[in-house]
């Protein structure tokens, strides 16, 4: 499998509501789940050529022709990896208790420093952990404007990235074919917008040229591109939100991993007459460690509607050695 990096730049603030649930209108987090990432492109693919466009989306990841990974910040060059949730027994308990501290408000890890990182979960080194500033929780208010005239006030929180900030994933491709549509799509994508209240013209970016990490240029992404093909390591880190279908149950033996609930409405106009939410799933969260890989799969989530609706759930993995 080809695996490319894929920057957006954002040019306006990103409504994305929080995994905790809710009331996420008026708050958002900075982040995208892969899932939310699939659902986009659906609904892109369906505007841009009807329901072939849509199928065609759809067949090349449940296929697994193509996969995604979760959206996660990167800083410049430096690319932002989730923390592994994983316990390990260390001999020595090394480091300054405010850092250890710190370690455990940290989300992400750079990949640049990712090594460093696993020597010290085992007591190897000290590691001071580097906090970057992303950019900045609004709660900003806006006017619905109704067909009789009638209006309404509300609040609704955002995102604003900083200058030298936005959100990449890692994509792995087998068809040129696939990797270009991929691309046409995300680009139209950028424009419309992803997330919630893109008619307020939030969530619209750029895609930066794909990096393919069959020629990487920095150490974080070398390091990326081998973890990517290190089928037997020790852990298998989970880069995405992950189903494993009712066949790779075994797949969660002895695993660390944390879940998120996933739900929210369905955002299709020819679904129903009335809003309708779409069946509660759980997933297992980025950051979560298995024994081995498994494939995932696509659920339908829809609830009594008119068509078909899709929950990604199929991963990408890091091959982590402590």
């Amino acid at each position: 499998m080809n695996y490319s990096i894929f920057k957006l730049k954002f040019k306006t603030a990103l409504h994305i509501g929080q995994d905790s649930g809710g009331s996420s209108l008026e708050s958002s987090q900075s982040v995208i789940h892969a899932d939310t990432l699939f659902s986009a492109l659906c609904h892109e693919g369906l505007v841009y050529n009807g329901v072939e466009g849509l199928n065609k989306i759809v067949s090349m990841f449940s296929e697994g022709r193509c996969l995604i990974s979760d959206l996660f910040p990167y800083v410049d060059e430096e690319l932002l990896l989730p923390k592994p949730i994983l316990v390990v027994k260390r001999e020595e308990q090394r480091g300054l208790t405010g850092e250890r501290k710190k370690m455990k408000n940290i989300k992400y890890i750079p990949s640049s420093d990712f090594t460093n990182y696993l020597a010290y979960l085992t007591g190897k080194v000290d590691y001071t952990p580097v906090e970057h500033d992303y950019g900045i929780n609004e709660v900003r208010s806006a006017v619905a404007i109704y067909n009789g005239g009638d209006s309404d006030t509300f609040r609704i929180g955002t995102f604003v990235f900083a200058e030298n900030v936005g959100l990449y994933f890692i994509a792995g491709w087998h068809e040129e074919e696939d990797y270009q549509f991929l691309l046409k799509i995300l680009k139209l994508l950028g424009k419309s917008g992803i997330g919630g209240k893109r008619s307020s013209g939030l969530g619209k970016f750029d895609v930066e040229e794909p990096i393919s990490l069959d020629s990487p240029f920095t150490e974080g992404q070398k390091l990326i591109n081998n973890m990517l093909n290190s089928y037997n390591a020790e852990w298998q880190m989970c880069l995405s939100v992950a189903i494993p279908s009712e066949d790779e149950k075994e797949a969660i033996e002895d695993s660390s991993y944390s879940l998120i609930r996933r739900g929210g409405f369905v955002q299709s106009e020819n679904y129903s007459q009335t809003p309708l939410k779409k069946k509660v799933t759980y997933s297992f969260s980025p950051g979560s460690c298995f024994k081995k890989r498994f494939n995932g799969t696509i659920l339908d989530v829809s609830n009594y509607g008119n068509h078909p609706v899709y929950r990604y759930g199929k991963p990408l993995f890091l091959g982590v050695d402590l």
